[in-house]
């Protein structure tokens, strides 16, 4: 029973990510995509952080209480996804476009096969895999050190999800009116390693953490620039008629993504300690990062009026 409804909760994740990802870049115009993104990262990324981490925290306080207490975790996420589908239902509109009917295989195909999605996949595979990692940490933090309700674990969660809310909003609108989208792709990269690496070495002393809260802040500030800024390239180079597509492609680099990172961190952190761990995140942000400098700048000036339009087909 457990089994089958993670399952129908994962395909029923990834439909949501790829349709309300693609509903918003329809409903986007060239000069507003990544301040719209950054409303679906703010509200996506509060919701997956905020509802794991009080998971976690719920699981292990009450375990010893209640040993099917994950059960009913999970019953409650259901419950919740099933408010969220009568939301969708009744308040969300829907977006068309008319295109001549396509088999699965020919949309996937020729969505895979444009040079400007293969030119993101070494962007988006790696960094992925660095937040698979970082949640698979967290939650072994979290049962390793018994973090609760005490002041230091709270002031860095604190600080840290402050930054990262505000940066993503203030970065969504300053790569808009810059109309650039690599610069943010980048420092994102580089500040959201550096946030990694240094929670990483000195989870064991959360004291000294809290104590440097302005560097925690500061590292948080521009790991927000990253997630508006790749969205809004994504739906840049997107099509309208295959744009679901593309997303959904996302969604699958996502999925994979979450599993390896974690496997990889585990056998790094296993193997070599942390520095093993550190020297595998040092690499996938470098991939990362050198892809994504590479990237082609698509200035939003240049975009083609006729592959735009603005708000859902009437249709």
């Amino acid at each position: 029973m457990a089994a089958a409804l993670m399952l129908a909760q994962g395909v029923g994740a990834a439909a949501l990510i790829s349709s309300s990802l693609a509903m918003v870049a329809d409903l986007s115009r060239p000069d507003n995509r990544a301040r719209l993104m950054a409303i679906y990262d703010f509200l996506a990324l509060g919701g997956l952080a905020g509802g794991f981490l009080l998971a976690t925290i719920i699981s292990k306080r009450y375990i010893a209480v209640d040993p099917a207490i994950d059960m009913k975790i999970l019953f409650l996420s259901a419950a919740v996804a099933f408010i969220s589908l009568a939301v969708a239902r009744f308040l969300v509109k829907e977006t068309r476009v008319e295109t001549p009917r396509r088999r699965m295989f020919d949309m996937v195909s020729e969505v895979i096969r444009r040079p400007e999605v293969v030119r993101l996949l070494p962007v988006y595979i790696p960094v992925i895999a660095i937040y698979g990692m970082v949640l698979a940490f967290t939650r072994e933090l979290i049962e390793t050190h018994d973090i609760g309700l005490e002041r230091e674990p709270l002031v860095i969660a604190l600080v840290i999800g402050t930054g990262l809310m505000v940066s993503i909003l203030f970065f969504g609108w300053l790569s808009d009116r810059w109309r650039r989208r690599k610069p943010f792709i980048v420092s994102g990269l580089i500040c959201f390693g550096t946030l990694a690496a240094t929670l990483l070495v000195y989870a064991g002393d959360l004291a000294f953490l809290a104590a440097r809260w302005p560097l925690l802040l500061v590292l948080a500030v521009g790991s927000g620039a990253f997630p508006p800024a790749i969205l809004g390239y994504l739906s840049d180079i997107s099509k309208r008629e295959t744009r679901g597509t593309t997303f959904g492609v996302y969604s699958l680099v996502f999925g994979t993504g979450m599993v390896v990172g974690p496997v990889l961190g585990g056998i790094a952190l296993g193997s070599y300690g942390v520095p093993g761990f550190i020297a595998v995140l040092a690499g996938l942000v470098a991939t990362s990062s050198i892809s994504a400098a590479m990237l082609k700048e698509y200035a939003l000036e240049e975009v083609k009026p006729t592959d735009e339009k603005e708000g859902p087909d009437p249709s």
